[in-house]
């Protein structure tokens, strides 16, 4: 074991407190430390133990439900600007991907407006021979109900565009990497790529030459378009998984290039708190273990030990044998815990462990696990305190084991912890 300092958070929070602890900061502040998530195929299932455990409100974190296509509209041209109605509907957690196909890639899209609204380019592709080009762009939360989309390209050319709108989209982190693969002559356009079980991969390609027959196992066709018999547009979408193939059928053999997109979901709980309490009794030992079932298995994610509350918020000094009701609280999608009362405080130092092994190996959420999370796990993870919510993150002195891949800290009262890198 090692002593270690943190840097970011893997979110353990346990009860914001107003008071600071008594500890020195080897290292500055840091207001906005990265949280640790529980590893999508984790899906845990808390359960907690002690003889002292007086009652619990744990539950399951359900599968996430994919993201839903609710509308989709395309138009074509041979253009600079090309207009078309769409309407993005009203329903939660929105997600508009705009995919354009052009002929002449030295003429690419400049801007896409919805409704006024200006997307985001997120990525774009040309084919072997620069003579066909796919892009993406989005908007997060778009305007509600019907309006325009507008692409305007560098210059007039033929386009075909399309507008798909999705409900159920992870707000804060919609897409996956942009992916992509090109031909300048075969019949079976296709491109591989990593996603995952519960995100929605989305499509496009640009053919010219031959008109898109079909698409393969899985996909689902949204639209298709062929414009002047040289010129052909499509988009269509597959339900996520760690490896998808997307692919489609040409009328000949064609110059073509596709681009992918794997559309994130919303997260999706069963209960939006998981509780447990127990009596923590001045002068005799108390201990609460909360563990995680996932995979078949079950491991450790927290263990707390409390021997000497001395002083409550609200109700002041605790006597020798008197006890105080001490209730955690989990997050059921970040490594976090919230531990009350807050700002209680121990005169022995109470003692906190917390497991990060249920971030499945992936400390940076990249989606894979490599050797940069190896270095983040060896020389960044640490153990931070937040002495209130408004305050900053600092870190505090605590013991790494990376055998067990936990930290172990003395806390003299309940403040806000991370394991965070």
């Amino acid at each position: 074991m090692s002593v270690r300092r943190i840097v970011a958070s893997l979110g353990l929070v346990l009860a914001a407190s107003a008071c600071s602890e008594n500890f020195s900061s080897p290292a500055a502040m840091d207001s906005a430390p990265h949280f640790l998530k529980w590893a999508p195929a984790t899906q845990p299932e808390f359960a907690f133990e002690g003889a002292n455990a007086v009652g619990s409100r744990f539950g399951r974190i359900l599968a996430p439900t994919p993201a839903a296509v609710v509308a989709a509209s395309h138009a074509f041209g041979d253009v600079e600007t090309l207009t078309w109605s769409h309407n993005s509907g009203t329903g939660s957690n929105r997600l508009l991907v705009v995919s354009v196909s052009l002929l002449s890639p030295s003429k690419p899209v400049a801007t896409v407006t919805y409704q006024g609204a200006t997307l985001t380019f997120f990525g774009a592709r040309n084919n072997a021979d620069n003579t066909a080009r796919v892009e993406f762009w989005y908007l997060v939360a778009p305007p509600t109900g019907a309006g325009n989309v507008v692409v305007r390209r560098t210059d007039d050319d033929k386009m075909i565009a399309g507008a798909v709108t999705l409900t159920g989209v992870n707000q804060t982190t919609p897409l996956g990497a942009f992916v992509s693969a090109a031909s300048n002559g075969s019949t079976t356009p296709s491109v591989g790529r990593t996603s995952a079980v519960g995100d929605l991969v989305v499509d496009a390609i640009a053919t010219k030459g031959g008109t898109v027959k079909g698409v393969g196992a899985g996909q689902t066709h949204r639209w298709n378009a062929n414009y002047e018999a040289d010129f052909d547009g499509a988009v269509s979408t597959e339900p996520g998984a760690a490896a998808v193939i997307m692919s489609s059928t040409l009328s000949e053999s064609s110059k073509w290039v596709i681009g992918t997109v794997s559309v994130k979901p919303a997260p999706s709980i069963a209960l939006s708190q998981y509780q447990a309490t127990f009596w923590a009794k001045r002068g005799t030992a108390r201990t609460l273990q909360i563990n995680y079932a996932a995979n078949g298995g079950t491991s450790p994610f927290m263990k707390l030990t409390i021997s000497d509350p001395t002083y409550v918020p609200g109700r002041g000094n605790i006597a020798m044998g008197d006890s105080v009701l001490v209730t955690a609280t989990v997050d059921p999608n970040a490594l976090t815990i919230s531990l009350e009362p807050h700002q209680m405080q121990f005169g022995t130092a109470s003692q906190l462990q917390i497991w990060y092994s249920g971030a499945g190996g992936d400390l940076n959420g990249d989606g894979v696990v490599n050797s940069a999370d190896a270095t983040i796990e060896n020389q960044l993870l640490g153990l931070w305190y937040q002495a209130d919510p408004t305050s900053s993150w600092a870190p505090i002195p605590a013991t790494q084991s990376l055998s067990t891949k936990s930290f172990t800290a003395a806390l003299q009262h309940f403040s806000g912890y991370a394991v965070s890198w």
